[in-house]
């Protein structure tokens, strides 16, 4: 008996922790770390961070900076964490981030920060 209980505790914990995972990733944000994840700002552009279709298939990592009224005011490439080596790919997907509109408040930091990724998916 103590082998079937074992068992079903191991699928129990296992339909948890996939429950868990499934509900606890954000749909299509992109950002990934910094004060503004952390201080749960929310993106109220109606933007997706997927590119698709492409001729490429990578990610473009920008640093960016955003004002109190939501605004980017900074969008840096952080090369080391880019797979993309394409410039026309990366001019688009600046153009696409200084989109990109986050809720405003005057209790947020002058330059609230963030890392924030572009997805590209091939055909």
């Amino acid at each position: 008996m103590p082998f079937f209980s074992f068992i079903y505790i191991m699928i129990k914990n296992s339909i948890f922790i996939s429950f868990i995972f499934c509900f606890s990733v954000p749909g299509f944000s992109q950002l990934i770390e910094g004060d503004l994840l952390k201080d749960s700002r929310k993106i109220i552009s109606d933007i997706t961070p997927v590119i698709k279709p492409s001729n490429y298939d990578g990610k473009i990592t920008f640093k960016i900076s955003v004002n109190s009224e939501g605004t980017i005011t900074a969008a840096d490439i952080l090369e080391e964490r880019t797979t993309i080596v394409s410039t026309p790919a990366k001019i688009k997907a600046k153009n696409l981030v200084y989109n990109i509109k986050f809720e405003p408040g005057t209790y947020y930091p002058k330059f609230h920060t963030g890392i924030y990724q572009i997805i590209y998916k091939k055909n």
